[in-house]
């Protein structure tokens, strides 16, 4: 019994990894069950014996990251006295998981082209179930209350941060042959800080 559960334990994980490589390459519409049991060396019955689904798998590989963003939100958000220090942490956060396996960039950018239902719908879910949403209103709006920031718009300048932070990560390539970025891996190391150090002078009230 042990040794037909580690069978499926990694036959289930090389799925998983294959349906990664997958998606990356074709999005989620033209991505092929067949192609994923090929790369996974795997019948394509085990698929569904462990997914259910293409879409199962689809949504599941969206989800674990998207959670992991969430659980690392709530937790920052709890162990940070002032904004600065969250978002400094948030950001290098960003970097580690988005270029620990650029896969994941590809998949996403595929599923925002294609309109972000599954995305939106589980950022949707996965954020307003841990409250992340209201509870990053309310550091800024204390903020706000306690005069250090001028008087802005929380949605709007959480929305524009996670565009600093995502845009060079999504556009590194052609970015780095037009500013002539050499090193790609010391200007990532510094970018949370400037990001920061930028963005938190556009929020202070001056």
């Amino acid at each position: 019994m042990a040794r037909s559960k580690d069978i499926d334990s990694v036959s289930k994980s090389k799925i998983y990894e294959a349906a990664i490589d997958e998606f990356a390459e074709s999005g989620f519409a033209g991505a092929r069950v067949d192609i994923i049991a090929r790369r996974a060396t795997v019948n394509k019955a085990m698929i569904y014996y462990h997914f259910s689904s293409k879409e199962n798998l689809y949504r599941l590989i969206l989800s674990d990251k998207i959670e992991n963003l969430s659980e690392l939100i709530t937790q920052k958000i709890d162990d940070f006295t002032d904004l600065e220090s969250f978002l400094l942490s948030l950001s290098e956060y960003y970097n580690t998981v988005f270029c620990a396996d650029r896969r994941f960039i590809n998949i996403l950018l595929r599923e925002l082209a294609g309109g972000g239902k599954f995305a939106r719908d589980l950022f949707s879910e996965t954020l307003s179930r841990r409250q992340v949403p209201k509870m990053i209103q309310k550091f800024i709006g204390e903020g706000i209350e306690s005069g250090h920031y001028r008087k802005v718009d929380p949605k709007q300048v959480i929305l524009s941060f996670i565009g600093m932070n995502l845009f060079y990560l999504f556009i590194a390539p052609m970015a780095n042959q037009v500013w002539e970025i050499e090193d790609e891996e010391t200007f990532l190391r510094k970018r949370p800080a400037e990001v920061v150090r930028l963005f938190m002078r556009g929020l202070e009230k001056k």
